[in-house]
C-alpha cells in the first residue's frame, strides 16, 4: 500500500471501484473534478460511470437482466458483496414511476436477505444523458445512497422512502447545475447488499505478539488513585502499576 495511503477502509473501497467496477458508497471515495476531452471536442467534468472498466459493468448487467424484478448479476470482493440489478424493462422515463415500480420487490429481497444476519446495503441509480443535436454525446450518470444498516426488527419501507427521496433529489441538484446533459434514459437499479457484524461492547482486536510480550502494565484497573492536598489545589497521583515479568 503506497505510504500516503492512510485510510484502510478507502483503499478497499478503491480497490473495489477499479478492478471490480463498482462503488461501495457515495462517500467511500472522493469525487474529482477531471476535466477531459469528450470526442465530441467539448471538455467536460470526468465521472467515474464513464471510465472503461464502470461502463463494461454496466452492459454486462444491462445484458444478463432480461426480466422485471431485480435479478442477482455478481459478487465482488471474494463473495462479500452481492449486486442485484433491476432494469428499467418498461422505459419509463419518469424517475418516481420507475422508483416506485421497483419498491416492492426491493422491500421483498430486502427482507428475504436480512433474515439470516444483518445486513448493509446500497442503491445506485442508473441513467444516460446527452447534450440535445450533439452526437455521441451519451454519457452514463449514477445517483448514490450511503451504505445502511439493515436488521430484522428494521422498518423497510421506511427506509426505502427515504432512499429513493435522498436518490431523486441528489438527481435534482445534479440537474440543476445546468450541465447542458438532458435525460436520454432510464437503465435501472443496482443493489449491494454484504453481511453486516456489529461490533460488540466484548469485542477486541488481538495485540501482536511483539506488543503483547512487551513489558507493560498488566493489570490497568488495579491502580488506585490518590488524592493529596496541597493548600488550596488538590493533586492526584496513580500508583505505579506492577511491570510483567515477560
Amino acid at each position: 500500500m503506497p505510504s500516503h495511503t492512510i485510510c484502510p477502509i478507502r483503499f478497499l473501497a478503491v480497490y473495489a471501484q477499479k478492478y471490480l467496477h463498482e462503488k461501495i458508497t457515495s462517500s467511500d471515495i472522493p469525487r474529482k473534478n477531471i476535466v477531459i476531452q469528450s470526442h465530441n471536442g467539448l471538455k467536460r467534468a470526468h465521472h467515474v460511470e464513464n471510465s472503461n472498466e464502470a461502463v463494461n459493468a454496466k452492459k454486462i448487467r444491462m445484458n444478463i437482466v432480461n426480466t422485471r424484478g431485480f435479478v442477482k448479476t455478481g459478487t465482488s470482493l471474494s463473495n462479500i458483496i452481492n449486486w442485484y440489478y433491476m432494469k428499467n424493462i418498461d422505459n419509463l422515463t419518469n424517475y418516481s414511476s420507475f422508483l416506485e415500480t421497483s419498491k416492492r420487490d426491493l422491500i421483498q429481497l430486502l427482507k428475504s436477505l436480512s433474515v439470516k444476519h444483518p445486513i448493509k446495503y446500497n442503491l445506485k441509480l442508473e441513467a444516460t444523458y446527452d447534450r440535445p443535436n450533439v452526437e455521441n454525446s451519451s454519457e452514463n450518470r449514477a445517483f448514490k445512497t450511503s451504505a445502511k444498516e439493515m436488521f430484522m426488527d428494521t422498518d423497510i419501507e421506511t427506509n426505502i422512502d427515504m432512499d429513493f427521496a435522498n436518490l431523486l433529489s441528489e438527481e435534482d441538484v445534479y440537474t440543476s447545475k445546468g450541465s447542458g446533459f438532458t435525460l436520454q434514459s432510464i437503465d435501472g437499479l443496482l443493489l449491494g447488499v454484504y453481511k453486516y457484524t456489529p461490533m460488540g461492547g466484548s469485542s477486541y482486536i488481538p495485540l501482536p505478539n511483539e506488543i503483547k510480550n512487551k513489558k507493560s502494565c498488566n493489570q490497568p484497573s488495579k491502580l488506585r488513585p490518590t488524592v493529596l492536598q496541597v493548600g488550596n489545589h488538590s493533586k492526584i497521583r496513580f500508583r505505579k502499576c506492577q511491570k510483567s515479568s515477560g
